[in-house]
């Protein structure tokens, strides 16, 4: 919802196509925003969906009331994450934790995975 926020989705979508073919790959996003700042968010999620159209990836996403960080696959795994994707402390935008997520200092977090049967 916040700039770092959707940076780090954009992120994790990067590192997803980094250990698996882009063919076939769906993201469905669920997430939350106030009403007064929902048309910003479409906005942005919006052009995250271009982009990521433009290469393959078939990106969607809703809005839901819901307090739920979790990530689930295809093959059945369900990794819950504590703080969501939200794990860096703040950064400033010319820091090498810009740039490089291993320059970035993390929040203490918490991360369950389990495989579902």
């Amino acid at each position: 919802r916040t700039f770092w926020q959707l940076k780090n989705l954009s992120e994790f979508i990067s590192m997803l196509t980094e250990i698996r073919p882009v063919e076939g790959l769906k993201v469905h996003l669920v997430t939350w925003e106030e009403e007064e700042k929902l048309p910003i968010l479409i906005d942005d999620l919006d052009d995250i969906k271009d982009d990521l159209t433009n290469i393959g990836i078939d990106f969607t996403y809703e809005f839901k009331e819901f307090h739920d960080r979790c990530i689930k696959t295809d093959t059945g795994w369900i990794i819950t994450l504590g703080r969501g994707l939200d794990i860096f402390e703040p950064y400033g935008k010319f820091s090498l934790g810009a740039l490089q997520q291993s320059k970035r200092k993390c929040k203490d977090f918490s991360v369950n995975y389990f495989k579902e049967k």
